[in-house]
């Protein structure tokens, strides 16, 4: 028996359908998120043709050698090739 005043609704109302709705919202809430995340920046060149370069690693391996080949002996005109080419490139 119900207090006096009140009465039952005809239809009773899922307490499950908030929930619900509130999963799907933070569920698209986070897909948003992830593709936002996901777009592709786009990014300024970071050298010109023309720019000269501060720093370079080098190793004067051909891509028939290896340092792992005892004993490594580095060919002398294909360094002198390689740094010539980044001669060009440097300050």
């Amino acid at each position: 028996m119900l207090p006096y005043g009140l009465t039952m609704s005809a239809t009773a109302r899922s307490p499950v359908l908030p929930y619900l709705f509130a999963c799907v919202l933070g569920v698209f809430a986070i897909a948003g998120f992830w593709y936002g995340l996901g777009q592709p920046v786009i990014l300024p060149d970071a050298a010109t043709p023309t720019h000269k370069l501060q720093c370079a690693s080098y190793t004067p391996f051909d891509k028939d050698q290896s340092p792992f080949d005892q004993p490594f002996v580095p060919r002398v005109e294909r360094m002198d090739a390689d740094l010539a080419l980044l001669a060009t490139r440097f300050e």
